[in-house]
């Protein structure tokens, strides 16, 4: 019965110790994807806004076309600070 007994707990110690080892290895691994992941999702939503705010711009200096009135400076480049060329059109 010793025998069964000292082999039980060389076999748990064993795993034990390759299950750290291996938790040593994935853990950094997932919080590196983590970060890529996060700043990914951020430089998306920061080009989803840049493409709002373009559509919108395009959208005003349309409306400004329509009726007919000049425009003096950009009102929109005051107040967000991007420019947005007027050959671009929204999707």
């Amino acid at each position: 019965m010793k025998f069964f007994i000292d082999n039980l707990l060389v076999v748990t110690l064993i795993a034990f110790i390759v299950v750290g080892i291996v938790l040593m290895w994935v853990m950094p691994r997932y919080r590196r994807m983590r970060a890529v992941s996060i700043r990914r999702d951020r430089e998306h939503a920061l080009d989803q806004d840049a493409i709002r705010l373009a559509s919108a711009k395009l959208k005003f200096r349309n409306i400004l076309g329509k009726q007919g009135q000049q425009r003096i400076g950009d009102p929109l480049i005051d107040l967000y600070g991007v420019e947005v060329p007027t050959d671009c059109r929204p999707g």
